[in-house]
This record gives C-alpha cells, structure tokens and sequence, in this order.
C-alpha cells in the first residue's frame, strides 16, 4: 500500500510539470499576450510532448483505479488516448503558428546551439528579447 502511495505522489508530481509545460508552450500563447513563442515547425516535440502528458495523467489515474478497484486501465484505452492527446496537440502547435505567429507581429529568433534550439524555433515581437530567451 505504501509502495502505490509512494507512486502515486510521484504519479501526480510529473502530471502536474506535464500539465505547466502543455499550458506555458500550447495554450498560453493562444490565449494571452505573450513576448515570445516557442513554436515546432515539424509538429515533433508537439506529438512527443502531447504523448508524454497523456502518459503522465493516464499513469496517475491507472494508479488510483488500481488503488480503489484492484483493476488496470486496459491498454486499448491507454494508446487511444495517447495518440489522441498527441494528435491534439500537433493541432494546437499548429494553430499558435497560425494565429499567433503568421500575424506579422512575430519575428523568428536566429538559430542557436543545442538539441531543443535545432527542433523548436522562437519568435519574438522584439529581436532584442531573443538574447534574453
């Protein structure tokens, strides 16, 4: 019982910083004035990350079924949802390219080193700001 508590906590921790990274990235941009954007080009990281948050709540609630029913979530449900959660996702990075990016106020940021900077461009309403970022 403890062992599932202990992972349980640890279930909720990761779904938590899933749920801050898919609102800071996705969401936020959409909804509020933001200065910059990190936008996927490729829909990559969008379809990885949108898998990885399903992942994340449906192992919280795959513990808590498994504490209160001695069941398991059947793992049909499991792939649904993470393809559907990453599909989603790819849309909503598509529409921050096109709302948020392609209306002329966005400047793309030049390239810079590292894995994430390769994959995942910023945009920024100043090209100052992009130094900061």
């Amino acid at each position: 019982m403890i062992k599932q508590l202990f992972l349980l906590v640890i279930c909720i921790f990761v779904s938590y910083f899933s749920l801050i990274t898919a609102y800071e990235l996705y969401l936020r941009p959409l909804f509020f004035d933001v200065v910059i954007v990190s936008i996927d080009p490729y829909f990559i990281i969008s379809l990885l990350l949108g898998a990885a948050f399903a992942f994340s709540i449906l192992a919280t609630l795959n513990v808590l079924y498994r504490v209160i029913y001695n069941k398991q979530i059947s793992s049909g449900i499991i792939n649904k949802t993470i393809l559907i959660c990453g599909i989603f996702f790819m849309f909503i990075n598509a529409m921050n390219y096109r709302l948020v990016v392609n209306s002329d106020v966005f400047i793309e940021c030049p390239s810079k080193i590292g894995y994430k900077k390769n994959i995942m461009r910023d945009y920024t309403k100043n090209i100052n700001q992009c130094k900061k970022f």
